[in-house]
């Protein structure tokens, strides 16, 4: 007999969750995943549209630096 009342206790023991518990966490994963992918995008923008043209306009100074540590 006791070993009947604990068969049946076991399977239902991992159903007893509180609800909605798991889906807050990846409510909150997938918006660290969005903010970690927007600030990735931002930043990439950033240096293609304002550090790079930088580069371009003074290229000839950053070359003559360059060959003059160089040698």
């Amino acid at each position: 007999m006791p070993r009947n009342i604990i068969r049946n206790r076991l399977p239902s023991t991992p159903q007893k969750r509180l609800p909605g518990f798991g889906s807050r966490w990846r409510k909150r994963a997938l918006i660290l995943a969005g903010v970690v992918v927007a600030f990735f995008i931002l930043g990439h923008l950033g240096v293609r549209f304002v550090l790079w043209p930088q580069i371009e306009k003074s290229k000839p100074t950053l070359e003559r630096l360059m060959s003059a540590r160089l040698g």
